[in-house]
């Protein structure tokens, strides 16, 4: 069970800060070096790893419980280099770190949107300094727009929609074919 230590409505802060600082300094860490490395290697490192995770969790191994959150710390940092390194915020899978341990519903999505509120920030930031946004990227921002607005959308509609276990095995499938993207 979660610790309820400074819980805000289904926030949990302890866990968060968890999976956040780690997160912070990954992306701190991967910006400045999405221009030395090549863009097939952390697609396909991420897209490995999405994968991976995708199916063990999809598979459900029988696991002995984590009585520790000493993991969180390792899981975010390698995450965030990861994905920090993305030239693209919208590419990185935030979703990964909460999902690792099982949690209710409203506690995941509180915990995922602080998550990623505070990693879009850094990872915009730290790509506005390195001097990453082109005139190019403004105007695929422009275009994306409308699909993220719709996307956003069509999440709320559908999260009135289904249960608590039909949501998780939505975002796992999601995982999933995220990192079969970035493969192919």
């Amino acid at each position: 069970m979660p610790s309820t230590c400074c819980a805000t409505g289904g926030l949990v802060w302890r866990e968060t800060l968890q999976l956040l600082l780690p997160a912070l300094l990954g992306v701190l860490v991967g910006v400045p070096s999405v221009r030395t490395l090549d863009e097939n290697l952390i697609k396909g490192v991420l897209g490995v790893t999405l994968i991976a995770y995708a199916l063990f969790a999809l598979l459900k191994p029988a696991l002995p419980p984590l009585h520790s959150t000493v993991w969180a710390y390792p899981v975010g940092f390698w995450r965030a280099v990861w994905v920090g390194r993305s030239i693209h915020p919208a590419r990185r899978s935030s979703s990964v770190n909460p999902a690792l341990a099982p949690q209710p519903r409203d506690q995941f999505r509180s915990t995922l949107q602080v998550i990623f509120l505070a990693s879009s920030a850094t990872v915009i930031s730290a790509h506005a300094l390195a001097g990453s946004y082109t005139a190019e990227v403004m105007q695929l921002v422009l275009v994306a727009s409308p699909a993220l607005a719709a996307g956003i959308l069509l999440g709320a509609v559908l999260d009135r929609r289904l249960n608590q276990d039909r949501f998780r095995v939505i975002v796992l499938l999601l995982i999933l074919a995220t990192g079969v993207l970035l493969l192919v």
